[in-house]
């Protein structure tokens, strides 16, 4: 049988438990006398511990205190502290008692701790979204007054993520060198335009700095500060012609530079437009007696890119007057005897800047091209250029 009070195997016939040291009430019935209230094993008669799970019955007498405090108790282990009355000491070399529901607790406290999980990272997610990159808005379109002749408004755009670029037929971010064929129009602001038939996207930056995006363009502003004056005036209407120039927005409006502008044929219509302005202020001039001679070397230097069909046939000195020619157009006095006469004959001239205080600014990106041209022509044609009396 079972000792009533620590559970060890002990004789049928003890009177106390050689284990605990404590009396035996009564002998122990074999017969089953219930079961385990914990995990519902069957029980012996007397038992106060379940053999299974270890847990307490209650099921036997309880000895009075006195009893058992009177009771004889001899311990196996003669190091053993003495235990307080009423309580079971460990048997030595016996593991105690452990049953399932450590096993049980265990999985319990493991399900709540992952439905706590679980709820936290439900709450988190409704009321603490992540913080992803919202897909970048498309541009709004800005108001324009509706003008059928003038240029198509543009939208503006922060960067190159909000356009699909392979929708885009000019990317003048990239590129704004263009030649562009149509005709010229006036438009309703009073400027000129140069219109073609198919609608065209172009895309790139104004001088702000604000990316312009303009879809189903067929036209662009001319910008005539950079052509002779007057020159747009002479082109009719139905012509059809072509300009090679740079494209560039302005605000929200598209513009057109012009290098070179060519009729049908190929011909440079500046070039002719201005030889019969030279031409008829030369017969002016002879008309009038006149003995200062008003026309330049390369009068469209300023205007247009030179080529090799400008400077044939000019000599080396013509070539360095014609170099010089860009500079004294902005009022440059020169220290050379012979370029300052040179210019003083000229009816367009007026020198005002002495040669230290005048600075390349004040010269245009053609202009300044032109000059880094004609100075290659002339040094390659002499490694020492053409030699002025310069002191």
């Amino acid at each position: 049988m079972k000792c009533q009070f620590c559970n060890s195997e002990i004789p049928d016939d003890a009177m106390f438990c050689p284990e605990c040291g404590k009396g035996q009430e009564k002998p122990l019935d074999t017969s089953p006398a219930g079961f385990c209230p914990k995990c519902g094993c069957p029980l012996e008669a007397g038992s106060l511990f379940c053999p299974e799970c270890g847990a307490r019955t209650d099921a036997g007498p309880e000895m009075p205190k006195s009893e058992a405090q009177s009771a004889p108790f001899q311990a196996a282990d003669t190091n053993q502290q003495n235990v307080s009355p009423g309580t079971i000491p460990p048997a030595p070399g016996i593991p105690q008692p452990k049953g399932k529901g450590h096993i049980v607790i265990l999985v319990f406290l493991l399900v709540a701790f992952a439905i706590v999980a679980l709820v936290v990272y439900g709450i988190k997610s409704v009321f603490f979204p992540s913080e992803e990159p919202d897909t970048p808005n498309i541009a709004l379109i800005e108001d324009y007054l509706d003008d059928t002749t003038d240029p198509q408004p543009a939208s503006g755009s922060e960067d190159n993520s909000e356009v699909d670029l392979s929708d885009v037929d000019y990317n003048l971010l990239e590129n704004s060198d263009l030649t562009m064929e149509g005709m010229v129009k006036t438009a309703k602001s009073g400027g000129k335009v140069l219109q073609w038939k198919n609608e065209l996207t172009f895309y790139g930056q104004n001088e702000s700095g604000e990316r312009i995006l303009m879809e189903d363009a067929t036209s662009a502003y001319i910008d005539s500060s950079i052509l002779p004056d007057g020159f747009l005036d002479t082109v009719s209407a139905n012509n059809h012609i072509s300009i090679k120039g740079s494209l560039h927005f302005s605000g929200n409006d598209l513009y057109i530079s012009p290098i070179y502008v060519y009729d049908s044929d190929g011909n440079d219509m500046v070039a002719a437009f201005l030889d019969t302005k030279s031409k008829a202020a030369g017969r002016a001039n002879s008309s009038s007696g006149s003995g200062r001679n008003s026309d330049y070397v390369l009068p469209q230097s300023n205007s247009r890119l030179l080529g090799k069909s400008d400077i044939s046939g000019l000599s080396l000195q013509e070539i360095n007057y014609a170099k010089n020619e860009i500079y004294a157009r902005h009022g440059r006095l020169f220290k050379s005897d012979e370029l300052q006469t040179y210019f003083n004959s000229k009816s367009w001239y007026n020198g005002t800047i002495s040669p230290g205080s005048f600075s390349e600014s004040l010269l245009s990106d053609v202009e300044k091209k032109n000059v880094e041209y004609l100075s290659d022509i002339e040094f390659g044609m002499s490694p020492g250029g053409y030699q002025l009396d310069a002191h």
